[in-house]
């Protein structure tokens, strides 16, 4: 896996900010980068292997993923036939000031695990038709193309925040539980914490507070810490000019070695290939 790169995306009109495209016909079909914009990607045909923040995931054809922004992100192809087609844009091209909308509610790390939608789920079908209509007039950027545009992208909003909101997950109760916990991670995951400190804020013991992690964001306390260390990292990699050293020591690793090390592991790569 090559560096991760901050990437502007490529506007054809930037007062009007999405960028539409489909990839196909290489190994490495989106390389390793993140972006202000969110991202709506579909799989066309074959596999691929897709990277979101720190996880990997297989996705098959037909499968659709969102990207909230600032995501790092990266496919690779399975099959020789892969082919994959995403929209990006700005937020601010559907907020809507007088709706009220709040959309970061979607972004929560604690359910980037889920932003994955196949065929089986309800309004996939739905969803597919959105993405549908925008492909059909992108490029023509007509007033009525435009709009087009923007009352897709909210109705995909409007499924995603269906399947998605917290106010509706299906763990939305242990969410609620957690949240403190979560607040208190994203707050002090440079500094040392044991699960026990966790545990003592919402008055659980240990193993609970293990298995409602893994039930809300799939990962244990410990891979939730390690995965938001990485995360800054990487920004601070690509967006500063402060010694690996520094990173790591602001960022919670401690040492260069041992973020070298958990990058070696989890993403394929060191810290200065980063910075190549």
């Amino acid at each position: 896996m090559g560096h991760t790169e901050y990437k502007f995306e490529r506007f054809i009109q930037p007062q009007f900010p999405i960028y539409a495209s489909v990839q196909s016909g290489r190994e490495v079909l989106v390389e390793n980068h993140h972006h202000s914009t969110a991202e709506i990607m579909q799989v066309l045909e074959g596999r691929v292997k897709m990277l979101v923040g720190t996880v990997y995931r297989e996705c098959e054809m037909g499968d659709i993923v969102f990207i909230p922004p600032s995501t790092v992100h990266e496919v690779i192809s399975l099959t020789k036939n892969a082919s994959i087609r995403g929209i990006s844009f700005e937020l601010s091209l559907i907020q809507i000031e007088d709706l009220q909308l709040e959309f970061s509610q979607l972004f929560h790390r604690s359910q980037r695990l889920q932003y994955v939608i196949n065929a089986s789920m309800e309004g996939y079908n739905t969803l597919c038709s959105y993405v549908d209509n925008i492909f059909a007039v992108y490029g023509s950027f007509s007033a009525g193309a435009k709009i087009q545009i923007v009352s897709n992208l909210l109705l995909i909003m409007s499924q995603l925040i269906q399947l998605f909101s917290l106010e509706v997950s299906a763990h939305d109760k242990n969410y609620r539980k957690l949240r403190a916990v979560l607040n208190y991670v994203e707050e002090h995951y440079a500094e040392k914490i044991q699960i026990s400190e966790l545990s003592e804020i919402i008055h659980v013991c240990d193993d609970r507070l293990i298995r409602l992690f893994k039930e809300v964001t799939g990962e244990t306390p410990i891979e939730y810490i390690m995965n938001l260390r990485i995360e800054a990292a990487i920004k601070l990699l690509s967006t500063t000019e402060l010694s690996i050293a520094d990173i790591a020591d602001q960022t919670g690793f401690g040492s260069a070695t041992y973020m070298t090390r958990v990058f070696k592991q989890k993403l394929s790569t060191t810290p200065g290939k980063y910075r190549h």
